[in-house]
């Protein structure tokens, strides 16, 4: 009974962990990072181990696992790109966990090994593909990559969500002192959404739309228009109210409560029970004003 429920247990907290948010950062200097870095270790790898009969190769090994890690990088970054731009996936959203970050590293794993196979075939001179020398070369990639993969991503969802729940813990709750003046924002009809800047209390971009949360009244209301979220910040004029996400303006008055998580900062407000994302890119600037 007791190695049942510590079983469930552990099922329960890898569920858990798999479930966890995995921001990735996606620019292009971070994407050819992590390709090099990538090619680097399956470099080293093949240098010190030898597989693939490379122990048979004498003053070339040096060469030929220099040949290998090329491959890894350029199929690892063009993989990325394929991600960012032909399938669009968002990596920086919650949505992205660490179960799909897990899976898409599988799928390039897979790349990998038929271009380490392609290399092989390369330096032996033999272009006929055979299944069995595909799948041993796959065998060895997934087995190498596999455990490395799991506890680097494992580290990156602990340490992340370490350093956002001290900031949380850190993070400075302003009380409501921005009554005088307001926020004048055209609407759909070329009439003026007017709100009291302690009023507004947050706005979601919604592709060529903007939902306007405030309360009027003790009532929480929403008012969409279509404008780009960009242009929604050029009306506001309240050092209290800012990007927090690059779908999110907050207004830092209204927060009532901040928890940390791996994804970032999480903003409980007023009159709400929506909690709105801090993403790692603004989590600096957030907390500095």
């Amino acid at each position: 009974m007791k190695i049942r429920i510590l079983i469930t247990s552990y099922c329960h907290k890898l569920l858990e962990l798999l479930n966890q948010p995995f921001p990735e950062d996606n620019s292009l200097v971070s994407e050819i990072k992590s390709s090099l870095g990538v090619g680097f270790f399956i470099f080293l790898f093949l240098f010190v181990f030898k597989p693939f009969g490379l122990h048979s190769t004498g003053d070339e090994l040096l060469k030929h696992t220099i040949y290998f890690g090329l491959a890894t990088t350029i199929v690892s970054f063009l993989f990325n790109l394929f991600v960012d731009y032909v399938l669009k996936i968002d990596r920086q959203a919650e949505s992205w966990t660490f179960l799909k970050w897990i899976v898409s590293v599988l799928v390039l794993l897979l790349f990998i090994a038929y271009a380490n196979y392609y290399v092989l075939s390369l330096i032996y001179g033999e272009f006929d593909i055979s299944l069995k020398v595909f799948f041993k070369i796959a065998y060895l990639t997934f087995l190498v990559g596999s455990l490395p993969i799991f506890f680097y991503g494992a580290s990156f969802i602990s340490k992340n969500k370490k350093e956002n729940e001290e900031r949380a813990n850190f993070f400075k709750i302003s009380a409501p002192e921005d009554k005088i003046g307001g926020i004048k924002i055209p609407t759909n009809g070329n009439t003026l959404l007017e709100i009291n800047a302690d009023a507004f209390l947050y706005a979601e971009a919604m592709q060529n739309y903007i939902a306007i949360y405030y309360v009027e009244e003790a009532q929480l209301k929403k008012e969409i228009i279509r404008m780009p979220i960009k242009q929604l910040e050029s009306y506001i004029n309240s050092a209290y109210i800012f990007r927090c996400h690059r779908s999110y303006i907050v207004n830092r008055q209204n927060i009532v409560s901040v928890t940390g998580n791996a994804q970032g900062l999480k903003l409980k407000l007023r009159f709400t029970d929506f909690e709105l994302p801090v993403s790692r890119s603004y989590i600096n600037k957030f907390n500095s004003d």
